[in-house]
């Protein structure tokens, strides 16, 4: 019985697809990166202003709070025990790297904190106030009137619900972590700064994860392409 080849041009097209494959990423990272500076250095002078005093300082504060609230994500990454391997998961891998790195980084965030903030919490601050006892809760030394806790904790909760949505394998983690930074960080800034602080800390804390997972994929393309040198030279 005569064995069955494949043919040769299609043994041929594999390294030529793979190699297209990993140029097609590169690029992408590439153009990704540059976009990522721009955002960066938006971010920077923003801040610097805000320091000078030219900008509010809830500029400040927000872009300060921003780099530390990545955190949060970061712990439930390490402590989540789900597969992110995209190749053994048919729901797909928790990235943070997207196509469109301005939508993610800013007009997301923004329509984000306009939407579960201002509208949302600002709405549920006016309701709470008239129902709720005029009490004040001490939150690590500040004063914080019942009402606003409890709209922060309802706006924080939507939040984090939306993103139950989301088709990736961590999705629940993401919208445990969402809630919980919409508690925690936006809701109070919100609420002691303003709408502003909130969209420049959610603007931050993306752009950060942004970049986090982009040097994460070129370190992971990096190793790809030495495997790939190292196939073809023996």
């Amino acid at each position: 019985m005569a064995a069955i080849t494949a043919p040769a041009g299609a043994a041929a097209s594999r390294p030529a697809q793979l190699l297209d494959n990993l140029n097609m990423r590169r690029n992408m990272l590439e153009a990704r990166k540059k976009n990522l500076e721009y955002i960066i250095t938006g971010i920077a002078i923003a801040a610097l202003l805000s320091a000078a005093g030219i900008l509010p300082a809830a500029v400040l504060t927000g872009a300060m709070v921003g780099l530390l609230s990545p955190v949060v994500p970061a712990v439930a990454l390490i402590l989540s025990k789900k597969n992110r391997d995209p190749a053994s998961n048919e729901r797909g891998n928790y990235r943070m790297i997207v196509e469109d790195v301005w939508n993610s980084c800013i007009i997301a965030p923004i329509i984000e904190e306009v939407a579960f903030r201002a509208i949302l919490q600002g709405s549920l601050q006016c309701i709470f106030k008239r129902v709720l006892p005029a009490v004040a809760i001490t939150v690590f030394g500040a004063q914080i009137p019942l009402y606003a806790c409890a709209a922060m904790i309802v706006a924080g909760s939507a939040f984090g619900v939306l993103h139950l949505k989301n088709s990736h394998n961590l999705s629940k983690v993401q919208a445990v972590v969402a809630g919980f930074a919409g508690i925690c960080f936006s809701g109070p800034l919100y609420y002691y700064y303003g709408l502003r602080a909130a969209c420049i800390e959610h603007i931050v804390h993306n752009t950060a994860l942004m970049v986090l997972s982009t040097m994460g994929e070129a370190k992971k393309l990096k190793a790809e392409e030495g495997n790939r040198a190292v196939s073809q030279a023996r």
